[in-house]
């Protein structure tokens, strides 16, 4: 960036996308049941005996929070998924935090 740029480049808007189920209020409530069946299955699958806590949806990914028990507590994970053929792949996992038992 030169600092000549008089205003910022933005993506162009794109017409006929339906945002309104990217985004989740605050004071909502996570529900498993919103979970498409075959990502449950894949994180589960992933994070054995892991719990789902949290989703979201943006774009092609799925931003997935579980909660995995281990010896000494649990660890709270975020994950990003995408559709890979006909299920999903992990894209990137970050470990956020861990809590003693």
């Amino acid at each position: 960036m030169t600092g000549e740029e008089r205003e910022p480049a933005f993506e162009a808007t794109t017409s006929g996308v339906d945002i309104s189920n990217d985004l989740v209020a605050l004071d909502s409530r996570f529900e498993r049941a919103r979970v498409p069946p075959d990502l449950a299955a894949a994180v589960t699958g992933e994070y054995r005996g892991a719990e789902i806590v949290a989703i979201a949806k943006v774009g092609e990914y799925r931003l997935v929070k579980v909660r995995v028990p281990g010896e000494g507590g649990s660890t709270l994970v975020q994950s990003q998924w995408r559709r890979a053929g006909e299920g999903w792949r992990v894209v990137t996992a970050d470990i956020l935090r861990t809590d003693p038992a």
